[in-house]
């Protein structure tokens, strides 16, 4: 009797340590030993949790065996493109350096044309730098090397192609590669002899990143072609121009103290006397003649070395659509005509105004040369002098620049570009926001604001002299523009406004 009274009053804990009555825990069946660390079934699914830890463990075996599997194919990889590599090496021992360039030619031939363009060898270039240890450039530098590089090339020892894929355009031949490859090596204090192997090598063996990265770089390259075949054909006319005797007996004309530069005050007087007709403002010859200056003084030395007046000289036959020898023969015989109605008081008169102008130049830093140069571009659209650009203005600016595609064209574009511009929704672009809409459009043509103004200005000049446009078409194109002003300001208004409330609804969500 005393033993059952005392286990009646046992405490719980002592017959189980879950606390179940009678000291059995009702979720283990008869039979069955309890384990000391909880149950012997997981918690969900009833799965036992050895099956669990099974499959954890084979989940793991398989990634690892995956990753050594990746990793063999890696190495196997390697194993091939090393093997290729050697392969290749031993065939290169055996090579003249003449095949040795046939081969490194047909590899930088990427389209199979039997020529080189800029793309291709700007690319063939970079590899070139990427394989000598010792040139202190980064990678930045690198690719500017080798863009200036291939233009400089293909400027010297460029010729036109004139048939298959490549026609027309200027290119390197394998004759001349080899005197390219030895002035490349000659730049970078190597010879070829000792980087000819290893010039080869790298198109063995690739991977697919390596791939991949290559033809990230060439893309860019190609992306460029355009202008730097422009820039080509630019520097080719201008190396033919410098030889001309027509160019000489003008820089001539415009240096008047002989010490081969053309200053200010000797292109402002030699702009006058080109004038189309002797009542143009003095004022009009001092203005061209400063914008003139400051866009194609690049070197900001205040004055026009030969090259730079050849340079002026080549646009300025472009923009009038002419030979730099006609033009060249049109200037110096307007030049004689009005030297002839200058009598010498006026000539004295023009030559104190000048003077005056160049102490007010001289007193500018040369670093405001860049600002001096966006200036002059603004005003060349700027007609009315206002300090803004409206429709009308544009419109005619834009069709300065390509007269080809007409006065309707450029309407369009204006209206277009204003209404893209045009941030306080005036109806008129200010500094600020003609600067916006020159870098769009210049990246849009593919050219540069130095490029952009030196037509500009051209262009200008081409109808100060008379070679361009007659007046009658000047106030046919006035009157056009004035008739399409009202009908683009609503059209533009009216985008400006819908397009306001787009942004108001937008917001609004």
């Amino acid at each position: 009797g005393s033993k059952m009274s005392i286990k009646r009053d046992m405490p719980a804990s002592f017959g189980d340590r879950s606390g179940s009555i009678g000291g059995r825990n009702p979720s283990i069946r008869s039979g069955e030993v309890p384990l000391p660390f909880g149950t012997a079934r997981s918690v969900s699914n009833d799965v036992p949790l050895s099956v669990v830890r099974n499959q954890e463990h084979m989940a793991k075996v398989a990634a690892l065996k995956a990753e050594l599997t990746e990793d063999i194919k890696q190495l196997n990889a390697v194993v091939k493109q090393r093997a290729a590599k050697l392969m290749m090496l031993e065939k290169m021992e055996t090579k003249t350096r003449s095949q040795k360039l046939d081969m490194l030619f047909s590899l930088w031939d990427r389209d199979g044309s039997g020529a080189l363009v800029f793309s291709e060898l700007a690319a063939g270039i970079r590899k070139m730098l990427s394989v000598v240890q010792d040139v202190d450039m980064d990678q930045i530098e690198m690719s500017t090397f080798a863009k200036e590089g291939a233009v400089t090339t293909l400027t010297e020892l460029g010729s036109e192609a004139v048939a298959g894929s490549d026609a027309g355009r200027v290119t390197i031949t394998r004759d001349s590669f080899e005197q390219f490859i030895n002035a490349v090596c000659s730049q970078i204090n190597t010879d070829f002899e000792v980087v000819a192997e290893l010039l080869v090598l790298q198109y063995f063996g690739w991977s697919k990143s390596d791939f991949d990265c290559d033809n990230i770089d060439y893309g860019y390259l190609k992306q460029m072609e355009e202008k730097a075949e422009r820039k080509i054909r630019l520097e080719r006319q201008l190396r033919e121009t410098l030889e001309s005797e027509h160019l000489r007996q003008l820089f001539r004309h415009f240096d008047r103290n002989q010490d081969v530069k053309v200053d200010f005050k000797e292109l402002a007087m030699g702009l006058d006397s080109l004038r189309a007709a002797p009542d143009i403002p003095f004022e009009t010859s001092t203005g061209l003649a400063l914008k003139t200056l400051v866009i194609f003084d690049l070197d900001s030395s205040r004055s026009l070395d030969y090259n730079q007046f050849a340079r002026f000289v080549l646009t300025f036959a472009a923009a009038a659509r002419t030979s730099v020898q006609m033009l060249a023969t049109h200037l110096l015989q307007a030049a004689t005509r009005n030297t002839a109605v200058d009598t010498p008081a006026l000539l004295q008169g023009k030559c104190a105004v000048i003077d005056q102008m160049v102490l007010d130049l001289d007193r500018r830093p040369l670093a405001a040369t860049p600002d001096l140069r966006g200036d002059a571009l603004f005003a060349l659209f700027d007609r009315d002098g206002n300090g803004y650009v409206d429709f009308k203005e544009l419109a005619l600016g834009l069709k300065m620049f390509n007269p080809s595609e007409g006065l309707q064209k450029a309407a369009q574009a204006a209206m277009r570009l204003l209404l893209a511009h045009d941030s306080n929704d005036d109806q008129r672009l200010d500094r600020a926001e003609f600067d916006r809409f020159i870098v769009e459009f210049c990246a849009t043509l593919a050219i540069d604001n130095d490029e952009l103004a030196q037509f500009q200005i051209s262009s200008a000049l081409v109808s100060f002299i008379g070679l361009g446009s007659d007046l009658a078409e000047k106030r046919r194109d006035s009157a056009l523009l004035a008739q399409m002003q009202p009908v683009a300001e609503v059209e533009v208004r009216t985008a400006q406004f819908e397009r306001a409330a787009s942004q108001r609804e937008a917001s609004n969500q």
